[in-house]
């Protein structure tokens, strides 16, 4: 089995995620992970060497000048072939203020110059905290949240609020969603073990187990008394990798009839009468149904596996991106066809 690859340790989501040509007609991004930018702005903005970058990043030299060199060419690309650029994806840790002993400059973040004694001290005490949403209450499965309610929080006050669509991502490529935003602090149903690891690893304060209105529960967590579960488990997703259905709409696990609509949806599934009834208990648990608007991107190399798409309706692409920017088509998939993206 190869060596997964290493964490690299970056100090901050960019300010702005999306950069694009003015008066030019729209087309795809070229995507810039959140690595890629961070060894830019360390060497070409802060002009440390490779060496510096190295540790500061927790990563070989050797693969700072891989990412460095595919930065510069991505980068390249949109100015030369005016395409918009977005900042995405990739497989990073954001610093949470614990390692400025690393940070040989001033920290962008503002927070590594001294460790504070009484972090929560009012005065202080920013945070920015997302509640997994649906029509005003919290989402009970964090892996198939189409929205989260961000509330931006200062000396104990809510000073802002907003609900942000995923955009299709699910389970643990949504902790790099909400560290992109800027998120310290999570509240929400049920979760996956998956998914947990990666909040911890994003540094992301976990209240899970958590129901009812989202904008109370909010109130309740800066008043210090919101019950939730520390030990909170997804009844829906024991298997982190399970199988996807996609195309459709999200549906609701505890309606008798989106159950019954996703028991038919799966018997289309062209090897469903050869799994034994445990293995279609499973299926059903893991599946989740879903419509995507016409040109939405569904995966990118960037995120984790999604599982396996069982298409119902419409047609989904699937291209590599040139050096050059040039999408290249590789194959259509059609209804009824089935794909693993991973």
């Amino acid at each position: 089995m190869p060596r997964p690859p290493r964490c690299r340790r970056i100090c901050s989501a960019p300010q702005a995620e999306a950069f694009g040509p003015v008066g030019c007609a729209q087309a795809e991004p070229i995507l810039l992970s959140l690595d890629e930018y961070e060894v830019i702005r360390l060497v070409d903005l802060e002009g440390q060497t490779h060496e510096q970058c190295a540790a500061q990043m927790d990563i070989s030299r050797s693969t700072v000048q891989e990412i460095y060199e595919s930065a510069r060419r991505k980068i390249a690309a949109c100015l030369v072939y005016a395409k918009p650029l977005r900042i995405t994806g990739g497989n990073y840790r954001i610093c949470g203020g614990q390692e400025h002993r690393h940070c040989k400059s001033g920290c962008p973040a503002g927070r590594c110059a001294a460790p504070q004694t009484n972090p929560t001290q009012k005065g202080d005490n920013t945070m920015k905290i997302a509640v997994t949403y649906e029509n005003g209450q919290i989402f009970q499965h964090f892996g198939h949240t189409a929205q989260f309610k961000v509330y931006e929080v200062v000396d104990g006050k809510i000073v802002d609020a907003k609900v942000v669509d995923t955009n299709g991502s699910g389970h643990g490529a949504l902790a790099g969603f909400l560290m992109q935003q800027g998120v310290d602090t999570l509240i929400c149903g049920g979760i996956g073990g998956g998914a947990q690891v990666a909040l911890a690893q994003a540094g992301i304060r976990l209240y899970g187990g958590v129901s009812g209105e989202a904008d109370a529960a909010v109130i309740a967590l800066l008043a210090g008394n919101l019950g939730y579960n520390p030990n909170v488990h997804c009844d829906h997703h024991d298997h982190e990798h399970g199988e996807h259905c996609g195309c459709g709409c999200d549906h609701d696990h505890a309606a008798t009839t989106a159950v019954n609509k996703m028991e038919s949806v799966l018997e289309r599934l062209p090897f469903w009468k050869l799994l034994t009834d445990s293995e279609k208990e499973l299926v059903q648990q893991n599946a989740v149904i879903r419509l995507y608007k016409k040109g939405t991107r569904v995966y990118s190399s960037e995120r984790e596996c999604l599982g396996m798409l069982f298409v119902m309706q419409g047609e989904m692409r699937t291209y590599l991106l040139s050096e050059e920017g040039r999408e290249v088509t590789l194959f259509r998939i059609y209804p009824k066809d089935l794909c693993v993206l991973s």
